[in-house]
C-alpha cells in the first residue's frame, strides 16, 4: 500500500510480513525508512492495509491496528470482525476502511459497531449494539453512518453514535448484498436484483 506524501515526508510504501513486521519504504529511492512490529501479521486474503486522516491502518487476525505513517509505531488496536464485515471493496477489488471526517467505523464483533476518532484512537467515540448479525460494511454520507443488520437499515450519527432513523426491510434479512451512501441518503442492493434508495433523515 502507498502512504501519500505528507508535509516534508515523501510518499512511502507500507509492507506487512507474515512475521508481523511493518516496513515503510521510500517511494523515491527504495530505502527503508522504518521497521517495526505490530500486533497483527499478514495473511493471504485476510489482511488489508489502509490509510485515513493521516493514520495508517491494518486489519487482520481479528484486530484493527492503527500506526503512525512516519515511524510505523502502533497507535491503537481494537477487536474487529474481519474484512468482509468492515471493509468494502474499492476499485480493483481492494478492500478499504470506512472513514469520513476523521472517524473510522467498523464492526468489533458480528453485533457491535464502533466509531474511532483517528486523532486519538485508543478509546472509541461510541459503540452501538444490534440484535441481529451485521454482515456488510457500513456506509457513511452526510454525517450519518448507515448500517444494515438483519432486516433493517439504521442511521446513526458519525461522531456521537446516536440513532437518527430506522427503516425496516421486510423479507430482506440476509439479502442486502451491498450498502452505499452519500449526502442525499442511502442505497441498498437487495439480493443482487433490485436497489432501494432512501432519503437521508431530517436533521
Amino acid at each position: 500500500m502507498t502512504l501519500p506524501r505528507d508535509g516534508a515526508r515523501e510518499a512511502r510504501f507500507a509492507l506487512l510480513t507474515e512475521e508481523s513486521e511493518l516496513h515503510l519504504i521510500d517511494v523515491g529511492d527504495g530505502g527503508r525508512t522504518a521497521r517495526t512490529r505490530l500486533g497483527v501479521a499478514a495473511g493471504r486474503g485476510t489482511t488489508a492495509l489502509g490509510y485515513a486522516a493521516g493514520t495508517g491502518l491494518v486489519l487482520g487476525g481479528g484486530r484493527l491496528v492503527g500506526f503512525d505513517p512516519g515511524d510505523g509505531a502502533e497507535l491503537f488496536s481494537h477487536a474487529c470482525a474481519g474484512l468482509d464485515a468492515s471493509c468494502p471493496r474499492r476499485a480493483g477489488g481492494v478492500p478499504g476502511p470506512v472513514a469520513a471526517d476523521g472517524v473510522l467505523v467498523h464492526w468489533t464483533d458480528t453485533r457491535t459497531l464502533q466509531g474511532v476518532d483517528l486523532r486519538d484512537g485508543r478509546e472509541p467515540l461510541w459503540r452501538v449494539s444490534f440484535e441481529a448479525t451485521g454482515r456488510r460494511p457500513p456506509a457513511v454520507g452526510g454525517g450519518c453512518v448507515y448500517v444494515t443488520a438483519g432486516a433493517e437499515v439504521r442511521a446513526i450519527g458519525l461522531r456521537d453514535g446516536e440513532r437518527r432513523a430506522r427503516w425496516s426491510l421486510p423479507g430482506a434479512e440476509g439479502t442486502v448484498t451491498a450498502l452505499a451512501a452519500d449526502t442525499r441518503g442511502w442505497y441498498a442492493l437487495l439480493g443482487g436484483r433490485s436497489v432501494r434508495a432512501v432519503n437521508a433523515p431530517a436533521r
